[in-house]
């Protein structure tokens, strides 16, 4: 599902939505002039229930030709998480040393006209998962219909859209607005 993307490569694809691969390995802006109204959600406690938002969560982002993952520098994965995340993408382990090593940026592309029931599932189980490990990782939905883009921040989800009604949450149940 997943290949691993340069720096430069995911700076292109983003570039032309004003936004870049930040210091710390986040998808920010490029400039202040570009203003998007963060929408929270944060799980209830009911895993199952959870899992059903992150399903509505993965469909938002696959709805796009290209996803982007990026994990920002403030993720430090306790041992067996780096293993894990990497099967819930599809990728194979990186091992220096007998040391699993994680990589900061991957990058999907959806083959044929739609993203398959697997590949929605393991971005849900993705999800469900960064969002437990309260890791750091961006998502970059990225096609010509559009951009869209969630970031996961020490257990919490946000999704960055300029216009509220079009979060990646309005069918969740947690769904917050500040």
């Amino acid at each position: 599902m997943f290949s691993l993307s340069s720096k430069k490569e995911l700076d292109t694809l983003l570039h032309a939505h004003g936004m870049r691969i930040g210091d710390w390995g986040d998808i920010s802006a490029v400039a202040a002039r570009f203003t998007t109204q963060p929408c929270i959600w944060r799980p209830a406690g009911e895993l199952q229930g959870a899992y059903v938002d992150f399903w509505h969560i993965a469909r938002y982002l696959l709805n796009e030709e290209r996803l982007l993952v990026s994990i920002d520098n403030s993720t430090f994965p306790r041992e067996g998480e780096v293993a894990a995340f990497y099967e819930c993408l599809g990728l194979s382990v990186h091992e220096s040393h007998g040391v699993v090593e994680l990589c900061d940026s991957f990058i999907a592309t959806r083959v044929g006209n739609r993203w398959s029931e697997s590949q929605i599932g393991r971005l849900s189980i993705l999800l469900l998962f960064s969002t437990s490990a309260e890791w750091h990782i961006h998502f970059a939905a990225i096609g010509e219909s559009g951009f869209r883009r969630v970031a996961v921040l020490d257990g919490t989800l946000f999704s960055f859209t300029s216009e509220v009604n079009n979060s990646a949450f309005q069918n969740c149940t947690g769904y917050d607005v500040p």
